[in-house]
């Protein structure tokens, strides 16, 4: 069996759908809900097997997906009003069953993108439950004209160094250092859509090497950047 099917990249998320097959144990800063219409889904933790029709596993958590015929895999950006939307669901293993009422909202039957359409329409617009200082380092680093390092965006935000990553722990439950590298897959993602090369997505992104970029993306998705690659185009 291999990975079949289509993704999307949305501003903050990602989503899949499709054929799920072999993966290694990973952990990824994004925040993770798999669902299916048909059979259940199971998630393998370091230390809990979980099955269901929806289930969510907290970032940084190592896991990994048994393979199945239909699932919807949707990841979310920890410093997200959608994230936090999905927090209360979790268990204290960090993965769980996801309540009725929430995966009922997500649209498992139209276009991909369209799936947290419902949900997303709902959020509230109150603040984000992240330091008000992280949140701005957070938007200097997404910036793709102008690429900073953590040492610079510290200085613009009036923290030291340390202080930013601690902050950032704290707030978004990953290190500042795993979230770069996500931003950058996520970089590198957007241009294999384009019809980039794995090189040239891997270089535009800001990897040192096409090595470097495999590497990031079997540790965070478990998976190959070759695979990852097909399931863009």
């Amino acid at each position: 069996m291999t990975w079949q099917g289509s993704a999307f990249l949305g501003i903050g998320w990602a989503a899949f759908r499709g054929v799920s097959a072999d993966n290694s144990a990973h952990a990824h800063p994004a925040l993770q809900i798999a669902l299916s219409r048909k059979e259940a889904v199971t998630v393998n933790g370091q230390h809990v097997t979980v099955t269901g029709k929806a289930i969510v596993v907290a970032p940084n958590v190592i896991h990994s997906l048994q393979p199945t015929d239909e699932v919807t895999l949707i990841l979310i950006e920890p410093q997200t009003r959608l994230a936090n939307y999905f927090c209360d669901q979790l268990s204290s293993d960090m993965i769980g069953l996801l309540g009725k009422q929430k995966p009922a909202q997500i649209n498992l039957d139209g276009p991909l993108h369209t799936c947290l359409d419902n949900i997303i329409k709902s959020l509230p617009s109150a603040p984000l439950s992240i330091d008000h200082r992280l949140e701005k380092a957070l938007a200097l680093l997404q910036r793709d004209d102008e690429r900073k390092t953590i040492e610079e965006v510290s200085q613009q935000v009036g923290l030291s160094t340390a202080r930013l990553r601690v902050i950032a722990k704290r707030d978004l439950g990953v290190s500042l250092s795993d979230w770069m590298i996500w931003r950058r897959l996520e970089r590198a993602s957007r241009a294999l859509a384009l019809g980039s090369t794995i090189a040239s997505a891997a270089y535009s992104a800001g990897f040192a090497d096409q090595s470097h970029f495999a590497r990031a993306m079997r540790s965070h998705f478990g998976i190959t950047a070759k695979m990852i690659s097909s399931l863009m185009n």
